[in-house]
C-alpha cells in the first residue's frame, strides 16, 4: 500500500513545532502512524549521530540495532492500543557502543475524523537526570509537564495537513488496490494449479503460507518482507508444474532417481519467476526455499546467511505443515513430534530464530494451521 511520507518542513506549522522540540534538554521525535520519524530534535540526531534530513521517512528498523528498534516498536504499538492519553516506558538502548537509560513518554495524537496520525516521543536519559540533582529535576519536570502540553497542541494541528492529502492518497491506495488485487488473483491461480496436479497436497502452500507470514510477523519482518514471504509461500511449489504427475501422484515412497527429479522444482520454479516484475524477490526465494543453514540442501548448497530470511522462513513453515499432513506413504505426525524435529536441528537445517519464531506461533500465539 502506498503512504506518503510527509515532511514537517513544509507545513505552515513547521516554525511553531521546530521551535518547541528545540526547547527540550530532552530527545523528542514525531512519528507517523506507520511509526516513520517526521520530525526531530538536535538531540535525537546526536543519539544516532545522522542529520535531521537522514532520518526524516526513516523508521527505527534503519536507525538502531535489531533488539532497540524492535522494543521502540513494541512500545509504539502498546501507546497506540492503550486508551490513556500519555505512555511512559523505561528504556535501555544500547547504541554506538555506549548503554543509556531512557524514561520516554508517547504521546498518541489524531486527526479530525479521530484516526491515529501519529506518535509524539519525549526520552529523558535517566542517569543524567539522577547526576543534575533535585533542582534541575523539579525545574526540568515542570518545563516538561509545559512544553508537553504545547507539543500536544501543536501536533493537532497537524491534522489539517494531513487531512489536504487524504483525498489524493485513497486514490493512488485504489488504484494500487486494483493492481494489487489483479496480481494476487494471477497469483492464486497459479498456486491452484500446481495443487490440481497433486491431489493428495491440497491447500499445502496455502497452509505454509498461512504459517510463514505468521512466523514473519511475529519476528517483525517489514511489510515488504511479510508481502515477500505470502507470495513466495504461494508459489513456493510452483515448480512441481514440469514434474510427471506419475511422480507426484505416487501413493507410495519415491525411488532415489524419481526424488531427484522432485528436487529439481525450486530451479524451475526459478526459471518461471525470474522474469515477472515483482517488487520483491520472489524468484530467489522460492529458488532458496529447501536450502539449509549448513549447506546440506538443495538445489545450489548455499548456507547460512547465503540464504534470504524469507527462505529459511519458508523452509521451517514448508517442513512443518508438510510433516503434520497426511500423505499416502505416511501417516501425518503430530504437531509436537514435528515441531521436536526443527528443534533436534535448529540451527543446523534450520534457522535457530525461526525455530523459535515457529514455536511461539503455536504456545505463545495459539495459531492453527487448518
Amino acid at each position: 500500500m502506498l503512504h506518503f511520507k510527509m515532511d514537517l518542513r513544509h507545513t505552515d506549522h513547521y516554525g511553531l513545532i521546530k521551535a518547541l522540540v528545540e526547547g527540550y534538554h530532552d530527545i523528542v521525535y514525531v512519528k507517523d502512524s506507520f511509526f516513520r520519524y517526521l520530525m526531530v530534535n538536535s538531540a535525537f540526531s546526536k543519539l544516532v549521530l545522522n542529520s535531521e534530513s537522514e532520518i526524516i521517512g526513516k523508521k527505527d528498523t534503519d536507525l538502531f540495532p535489531e533488539g532497540v528498534a524492535n522494543m521502540f516498536m513494541e512500545n509504539d504499538l502498546k501507546t497506540v492500543a492503550s486508551k490513556e492519553i500519555i505512555q511512559e516506558f523505561d528504556e535501555v538502548v544500547v547504541i554506538n557502543e555506549k548503554t543509556m537509560v531512557f524514561r520516554t513518554k508517547r504521546i498518541p495524537y489524531c486527526d479530525e475524523k479521530g484516526k491515529l496520525a501519529g506518535i509524539v516521543g519525549i526520552m529523558r536519559n535517566v542517569a543524567q537526570e539522577r547526576q543534575g540533582g533535585d533542582h534541575n529535576k523539579i525545574e526540568t519536570g515542570v518545563g516538561i509537564i509545559n512544553h508537553t502540553e504545547a507539543m500536544v497542541q501543536a501536533c493537532k494541528e497537524l491534522k489539517y495537513e494531513i487531512a489536504n492529502t487524504e483525498y489524493l492518497e485513497k486514490i493512488l491506495t485504489d488504484n494500487i488496490k486494483k493492481l494489487h488485487g489483479g496480481l494476487m488473483e494471477t497469483i492464486r491461480s497459479l498456486a491452484n494449479a500446481v495443487e490440481e496436479r497433486n491431489p493428495h497436497l491440497a491447500g499445502h502452500q496455502k497452509r505454509v503460507t498461512k504459517l510463514a507470514v505468521a512466523i514473519a510477523i511475529e519476528m517483525y519482518f517489514s511489510e515488504e518482507q511479510i508481502e515477500a514471504v505470502n507470495i513466495s509461500g504461494l508459489l513456493h511449489d510452483i515448480g512441481n508444474l514440469n514434474v510427471p504427475y506419475d511422480i507426484l501422484s505416487k501413493p507410495y515412497r519415491l525411488s532415489e532417481a524419481e526424488f531427484s527429479i522432485i528436487k529439481h522444482h525450486p530451479e524451475i520454479g526459478h526459471d518461471v519467476l525470474k522474469d515477472i516484475d515483482f517488487p520483491i524477490p520472489v524468484a530467489t526465494i522460492v529458488l532458496q526455499h529447501h536450502e539449509s543453514m549448513d549447506g546440506s540442501g538443495y538445489p545450489s548448497g548455499i548456507s547460512g546467511d547465503k540464504i534470504l530470511k524469507e527462505a529459511r522462513v519458508l523452509k521451517v513453515a514448508d517442513t512443518v505443515e508438510a510433516m503434520v499432513s497426511e500423505r499416502p506413504h505416511r501417516p501425518s505426525w503430530s504437531l509436537k513430534k514435528a515441531l521436536l524435529e526443527i528443534t533436534v536441528n535448529k540451527g543446523i537445517i534450520y534457522d535457530a530464530d525461526v525455530v523459535d519464531a515457529c514455536f511461539r506461533v503455536f504456545n505463545e500465539r495459539g495459531f492453527q494451521l487448518s
